[in-house]
C-alpha cells in the first residue's frame, strides 16, 4: 500500500501546486483588475471634478454678471433720482425768483414763443398777472391777459385753439428729455 499512498501523496502534492498556481494567477489577475479599475475610477473622478469646477465657474460668472447688472441698474436709478432732484431744485429756484428776475425770465420765455403779428392771449398765474402782466403787454402789444391761469409757474400763449406751453415744469421737462445725457455727465 505504500505505492498507492505515494501515488495519492504525489497527486495531492500536484493538486496543491496546481491549486496554488491557480490561486496565484487569480490573485495576480485580481490585482491587475483592481489597478485597471482604480486608474479608471481616478480618471472618472478627475473628469467629474473638472466638469463640476467648470459648472461652478459658469455659475459664478453668471452670478457676477447679474450682480454687476443689478449694481449698474441701482447706480443708474440713483443717478436718475439725483437728476430729478436737480431739476426739482431748479424748478423751485425759478419759482422763487425775485420779481425783477422773474419779469426778465417771462419776457425771455415770451420772446421765444410769441407769434409775430398774431393776436393772442397770455395766461399767467394770478400773482404774475399783477406783477408781470403789464410788462408783457408793453413788450407785446398784440397780446392781452386772459382770466384763465396755467396750473404752474410760467406762461401759456394762446392763439385761438393753439396753445404754446411755456410753464416752468414743461420747459424743464423738455430740457431734461433733450439733455439728460449731458446733464448726467456734468453731475457725475
Amino acid at each position: 500500500m505504500k505505492g498507492i499512498d505515494n501515488i495519492i501523496a504525489r497527486m495531492e502534492e500536484d493538486n496543491r501546486r496546481e491549486c496554488q498556481e491557480i490561486l496565484s494567477q487569480a490573485q495576480s489577475r485580481a490585482e491587475e483588475v483592481r489597478r485597471h479599475y482604480a486608474g479608471k475610477m481616478e480618471r472618472l473622478r478627475a473628469e467629474e471634478t473638472a466638469r463640476q469646477q467648470e459648472q461652478l465657474a459658469l455659475e459664478e460668472k453668471s452670478c457676477t454678471d447679474q450682480m454687476r447688472l443689478h449694481q449698474r441698474a441701482a447706480v443708474l436709478q440713483e443717478k436718475q433720482k439725483q437728476v430729478g432732484k436737480a431739476f426739482q431744485n431748479a424748478l423751485e429756484a425759478l419759482e422763487t425768483l425775485d420779481p425783477a428776475r422773474r419779469e426778465k425770465l417771462y419776457l425771455l420765455l415770451a420772446s421765444r414763443a410769441v407769434q409775430p403779428g398774431q393776436r393772442g392771449e397770455v395766461l399767467l398765474q394770478e400773482e404774475d398777472r399783477k406783477t408781470i402782466g403789464s410788462a408783457l403787454l408793453t413788450a407785446y402789444p398784440q397780446l392781452h391777459l386772459s382770466a384763465d391761469a396755467p396750473g404752474a409757474a410760467g406762461l401759456i400763449l394762446r392763439y385761438g385753439a393753439v396753445e404754446v406751453d411755456c410753464t416752468l415744469p414743461t420747459l424743464l421737462e423738455e430740457l431734461r428729455s433733450a439733455r439728460s445725457a449731458e446733464i448726467a455727465d456734468v453731475l457725475f
